[in-house]
C-alpha cells in the first residue's frame, strides 16, 4: 500500500535529491574539465579543441589521461562546478519551498477506494470457503477489516466503538463479529439476544457454551470468585473490585472504616484459600457466615467470639491470622461499625439466588484460550445491584488468562492463548469498573486477548476512568463511531478527523470612474466532517479509525450477507437457544423445596456432559407423596451440600427479621426432619432460642426443631394441641398442625415475660474471667487442644 508523505518528508527528500545531484555534477564536470586540461598542457590546442579530442578519446574507451598541473585544474573547477549547483538549487528551494496549495491549511481526508483495496490485498486474507473453518478477520465496517492476527499489522486488536441507541452496536457489530468464529469469546449480553440468536449456532460449530446471568439467576452456570485465587495479589485485586463497584456513586465514606473492611475481607478469605480444606465452603456465603459469628461484646473486652477462637488455632505467621490480628486492633465500638459495614457490602450474597449463584464454579476460566468457548455475561438492562460481579468476572478473567500465559511461557513456550480470546464489552459503562482496566489494554495483545469497548457516547467513559479515559482510549488501535446525538461526542470525533484544505472565492468591485471587479482564491481550513455533520451522518454509514491509517467513511457492515447469517435465530427462530429449557443451566435445582426439582438434578448429573438439546422441566414432574418421597430420595453429596447451605442462608435471613424478639422463629418449606436437625446444628452459636419450623404443602402437620442451651424453656413448649413431643440431642422435637404455627409462637413469647429474658443473655456476659489466672496458649495441653477444636469450630462457622 502506498504510503503517504509528510511535506517535512517532502523537504528532506528535496535535500537528498540536490545533495546527489551535486556529486554527480561535481564529479562528471571534474572528470571532463581534467581530461581537457591534460591536453592543453603540452600544446597549443584550444579548449574547443581539447574538448572534442577528449571526447574522441573517451569514445574509444581511453578513460585514463595524465595527471599534470593542468589536469588538476580542471579538475578542481569541476568540483567548483558541482558545488555551485548544490548552492544555487538549495538557495532555490528555500526561496520557492511551499505546502501543496491543497494541503496548507490541512491534509486530513477518508481512505480512498484505491487505498482501501490496496489495504485489503496487502492485509487481509480470503476467507475459507468451510464454514466450519475459522474466518481470518475482524469486522470493522462493510468493506474494512482488520486481520485477527494482531502481528500482521501495527498495534492491537482492541477496538473502540461508539454509537448512541439504536446506533446498530449489536447488529452491526457484535453479531458479524461472533459469527466469524476465529475466538473464544466473552460477550456481555444486556437484554439475552446475543445467546439467544448465536448459542445454537456457535455450539454446532463445537464451542462450549457458557452462561453467567445475573437477570435471570436461577438459569445460569455458576461462578465462585474464590476459585481463582491463586496469591495475595488476587486477593487485594478482588477485594478491590468489590469494593468499589459497591459504593455508591458520590458516596465519600470514611477512609479508615474502608480500610478496615479490606482487612477483614482478607482475612476470612486468606483462611479459606489457606487453611480450609473443604472445597464447597470456599466462597462468599462461607465469608458471611465468619463476619456473622464475629461478636464483640463492649462489656467484657476478654470475650471470645466463634470467629476469635477459630483465628487463636491458626499459626501466628499465616496471612489470614496476621491480617486478623490488624482488624482487631480496633476497640469495641468500632470493632461493631467494621462488622456492619462488612455485612451491610456483603448484603447481596445474603440473597439466595446470588448465594445460589456463587457456591461454586463452572465457567472454567483458565480454559477459555485451550478450547473453543463462548461465555454469555447476561446483566439486567436498567438495574446495576449486581454489576459488581461482572466487572469480578471480567477482572479475574484477565488475571487467570496473564497468569496461565506465564506459565505457559516458563514451561518454555509462548505466553499467548492457544485460541485467540475476544471480550466483546456492550454497554460497558454498565458492567462496573473493572481495576487498571485501561493499562490491561496496552499488554493483553502480548497474550492474544483483545477487548471490544462498547459505548454510548465519550462521557460515559469519561465519568469511570476520569483520570485514565484518555490511555483507555489510546489503547484501543481501531475505533469505530456508528453515529451519536451528544454534543461532546461530536466534537470529540470532529476534532479526531482533523481539518482539511478548501478553496475560497472572493470577489471585488471598484464603482469609481472606471469600473473593475477581481476575483481571490484563497485556501483555507475547514473540519473535515464538522459536529453538525456527524450528527447526520446517514445512518447506514459509520467511520472507522486505524492506527496509521487514514479514517475510513463506510457503510456499517451488511449482517444479513454474512456466510454464517443463515445459521442464527435471527434468520430462523427455530435456531433461538432456548436456555431456560435445558437442565443443564437450571439452578434451580439446588432448590430442593419437591420432589420434581430433586429428580431433575438427579437426571442433570447422570447426563449432564452429553445434553445438547432442549428439554423442558416439566417433563420431570412425577406423581407422588412429597413428604414420603423426601424422606427416601437420596441426593448426591455435592447436590445435598448445596441444598443446605442454601437453606442455611434462609435461615441466617430470618434470624435477622427477629433480632428485636427474646427468641427467633424460622420457617421453612418442605425440608426432611434429618435435614432440619442439620440446619438447627449449625444455628447452636446463636446466642438465645430459636424455632425452626418445616410445612408440606400436601401435609396438614409441620414438625419443628426447637434449641435453649439452658433448657429451660422445653416445658414451656408443651402445649395441648401438640401431638408429639421429643427431646433429642439437646433438640425438642414436636409435631402439630401447620395451621397453628402463629397460634404456638404468640404462646412462648406470652410465656417468655421480662423476667426472664434474663436467663436468655449470651454466656460471654454472664461469664467473668478470673483476671488472677493468665493461659498459657503456648502449653502442650492448650496446642493440642487447639488442634482439637479447629476442625470443630470450622466446621460450626461454615457447613
Amino acid at each position: 500500500m502506498k504510503k503517504e508523505l509528510t511535506e517535512e518528508q517532502r523537504i528532506e527528500n528535496r535535500k537528498f535529491l540536490n545533495r546527489y545531484v551535486s556529486i554527480a555534477t561535481g564529479v562528471i564536470t571534474a572528470y571532463l574539465f581534467g581530461y581537457i586540461g591534460s591536453y592543453t598542457y603540452h600544446s597549443t590546442m584550444g579548449i574547443l579543441n581539447a574538448f572534442t579530442k577528449s571526447m574522441e578519446k573517451i569514445a574509444e574507451f581511453h578513460l585514463f589521461y595524465p595527471i599534470n598541473s593542468n589536469a588538476l585544474m580542471g579538475m578542481l573547477l569541476g568540483g567548483l562546478t558541482g558545488f555551485f549547483v548544490y548552492m544555487s538549487n538549495q538557495i532555490h528551494d528555500e526561496k520557492t519551498s511551499a505546502y501543496k496549495s491543497d494541503e496548507v491549511a490541512g491534509s486530513a481526508r477518508f481512505m480512498t477506494k484505491k487505498e482501501m483495496a490496496e489495504y485489503v490485498k496487502e492485509f487481509i486474507e480470503t476467507d475459507p470457503t468451510d464454514l466450519s473453518l475459522p474466518f481470518t478477520s475482524i469486522i470493522l465496517s462493510n468493506n474494512f477489516y482488520r486481520p485477527i492476527n494482531s502481528r500482521k499489522l501495527i498495534g492491537n486488536n482492541n477496538v473502540l466503538v461508539v454509537g448512541g441507541a439504536g446506533s446498530g452496536k449489536s447488529r452491526f457489530v457484535i453479531k458479524p463479529n461472533v459469527l466469524q468464529m476465529n475466538a473464544s469469546y466473552v460477550i456481555t449480553d444486556p437484554s439475552g439476544e446475543m445467546i439467544y440468536s448465536l448459542g445454537d449456532s456457535l455450539k454446532k460449530n463445537g464451542y462450549k457454551i457458557k452462561i453467567f446471568n445475573i437477570s435471570d439467576m436461577q438459569h445460569s452456570n455458576c461462578y465462585n470468585p474464590l476459585h481463582y485465587i491463586r496469591d495475595e495479589a488476587g486477593v487485594n485485586m478482588l477485594i478491590d473490585c468489590f469494593i468499589k463497584n459497591t459504593t455508591k456513586d458520590g458516596a465519600k465514606g470514611d477512609e479508615f472504616f474502608t480500610n478496615a473492611e479490606r482487612i477483614l475481607y482478607s482475612a476470612c478469605i486468606f483462611y479459606l484459600t489457606e487453611h480450609c480444606q473443604d472445597e464447597s465452603r470456599k466462597n462468599f456465603g462461607s465469608i458471611i457466615n465468619m463476619i456473622n459469628s464475629s461478636a464483640v461484646d463492649e462489656n467484657n473486652p476478654n470475650a471470645k467470639s466463634p470467629l476469635d477462637k477459630l483465628f487463636d488455632g491458626l499459626p501466628k505467621d499465616s496471612l489470614a491470622w496476621k491480617s486478623y490480628k490488624s482488624f482487631k486492633q480496633a476497640a469495641g465500638k468500632t470493632l461493631k461499625s467494621i462488622i456492619i459495614s462488612c455485612v451491610t457490602r456483603l448484603q447481596p450474597f445474603l440473597t439466595p439466588q446470588v448465594a445460589n449463584l456463587t457456591k461454586y464454579d463452572n465457567l472454567e476460566l483458565e480454559k477459555i484460550g485451550d478450547e473453543k468457548t463462548a461465555l454469555f455475561i447476561i446483566t439486567p438492562q436498567a438495574d446495576r445491584t449486581y454489576a459488581f460481579l461482572a466487572s469480578m468476572l471480567y477482572s479475574q478473567l484477565f488475571e487467570t488468562l496473564y497468569n496461565k500465559g506465564e506459565n505457559q511461557k516458563k514451561a518454555g513456550g509462548s505466553e499467548q492463548m492457544h485460541i485467540p480470546v475476544r471480550c466483546l464489552m456492550d454497554e460497558f459503562a454498565n458492567i462496573g469498573e473493572v481495576p487498571e482496566f485501561p493499562s490491561k489494554l496496552s499488554t493483553m495483545r502480548k497474550y492474544n486477548i483483545s477487548a471490544t469497548v462498547i459505548l454510548q457516547d465519550i462521557s460515559q467513559i469519561e465519568a469511570m476512568y476520569k483520570d485514565e479515559w484518555k490511555t483507555l482510549v489510546g489503547n484501543c488501535s481501531s475505533i469505530v463511531f456508528l453515529g451519536s446525538q451528544e454534543p461532546n461526542t461530536l466534537k470529540y470525533f470532529s476534532e479526531m478527523l482533523g481539518k482539511t484544505t478548501v478553496k475560497n472565492k472572493g470577489r471585488g468591485n471598484s464603482m469609481g470612474k472606471q469600473k473593475s471587479a477581481s476575483q481571490n482564491i484563497t485556501n483555507t481550513a475547514r473540519d473535515l466532517r464538522s459536529a453538525d455533520e456527524l450528527g447526520r451522518m446517514a445512518p447506514d454509514m459509520c467511520i472507522v479509525f486505524t492506527q496509521n491509517k487514514r479514517p475510513v467513511l463506510d457503510q456499517k457492515y451488511n449482517y444479513e450477507r454474512h456466510p454464517r447469517y443463515h445459521l442464527t435465530a435471527d434468520y430462523n427462530n427455530e435456531f433461538g437457544f432456548k436456555y431456560a429449557d435445558m437442565p443443564i443451566y437450571d439452578n434451580n435445582r439446588f432448590n430442593i423445596g419437591n420432589l420434581l426439582k430433586a429428580k431433575s438434578e438427579a437426571a442433570r448429573i447422570a447426563k449432564e456432559d452429553i445434553v445438547t438439546t432442549s428439554k423442558s422441566t416439566k417433563d420431570a414432574y412425577v406423581k407422588e407423596s412429597l413428604a414420603k418421597a423426601m424422606d427416601q430420595f437420596q441426593l448426591d453429596e455435592s447436590v445435598e451440600q448445596m441444598s443446605y447451605l442454601q437453606r442455611l442462608t434462609a435461615c441466617q435471613l430470618q434470624l435477622k427479621d427477629s433480632m428485636h424478639l427474646p427468641v427467633s422463629f424460622i420457617t421453612l418449606s418442605s425440608i426432611s426432619l434429618s435435614r432440619l436437625l442439620n440446619v438447627a446444628t449449625q444455628l447452636k452459636t446463636e446466642e438465645k432460642p430459636y424455632f425452626i419450623f418445616s410445612t408440606f404443602e400436601k401435609d396438614e402437620k409441620a414438625i419443628c426443631v426447637a434449641y435453649d442451651e439452658s433448657g429451660e424453656l422445653y416445658p414451656d413448649i408443651q402445649m395441648q394441641f401438640i401431638t408429639k413431643y421429643k427431646l433429642q440431642n439437646g433438640f425438642c422435637i414436636i409435631e402439630f398442625s401447620k395451621y397453628r404455627i402463629e397460634e404456638f409462637k404468640k404462646a412462648i413469647l406470652r410465656k417468655m415475660d421480662g423476667n426472664m429474658f434474663k436467663k436468655y443473655e449470651p454466656a460471654a456476659k454472664r461469664t467473668v474471667k478470673n483476671p488472677n489466672v493468665t493461659e498459657k496458649p503456648y502449653s502442650e495441653e492448650n496446642m493440642q487442644k487447639k488442634e482439637t477444636e479447629q476442625p470443630a469450630l470450622e466446621d460450626a462457622l461454615l457447613r
